[in-house]
């Protein structure tokens, strides 16, 4: 998949739009799940960790592991998409959702989680959001990858001619 070509500020305008709604959607649904009740769908509580049980206490160190993950995944998808030339929307939804997870890290010490999930799991908006967002990376990085393989081996054919 190709970036698409047009006014640079409309896509900014678009990415950014796609950050905050991913970041107010995540921060609504967290507060909304705070008032409800523990039951077998919504179970709000605060998660110190950082992920899947790892990391946690003191808050600090969390929230400085936190921005380096960012980092780190910044530069890995920033070189999908120079390299692979994928859209940079699942991009988006991942960094909008880690920095939702941030802003609650920094706000109350921990990640509010409260969807109840399989095996006894109970993760948020933001946590599904960056699930769906790195799938898209590594499908369109698939995609891209296999586009690329196919016009090589057509130039080949073509310059042989």
């Amino acid at each position: 998949m190709k970036q698409p070509h047009g006014n640079p500020q409309r896509l900014i305008a678009t990415q950014a739009g796609i950050s905050a709604a991913v970041v107010v959607i995540d921060q609504v649904t967290k507060a909304v799940a705070d008032s409800q009740v523990c039951g077998s769908l919504v179970c709000p509580l605060r998660n110190r960790e950082l992920v899947l049980g790892f990391g946690g206490k003191p808050s600090a160190s969390v929230v400085v592991i936190a921005l380096a993950g960012l980092a780190v995944f910044a530069v890995w998808a920033s070189h999908l998409v120079r390299r692979l030339r994928i859209p940079l929307a699942p991009v988006v939804v991942v960094a909008a959702s880690i920095t939702s997870n941030g802003i609650d890290r920094v706000r109350f010490g921990a990640v509010r989680d409260f969807l109840v999930g399989p095996f006894n799991t109970v993760y948020n908006v933001a946590d599904v959001a960056i699930f769906v967002g790195l799938l898209g990376c590594g499908i369109a990085a698939l995609c891209s990858s296999r586009t690329r393989r196919s016009d090589d081996r057509h130039s080949i054919v073509l310059e042989r001619r």
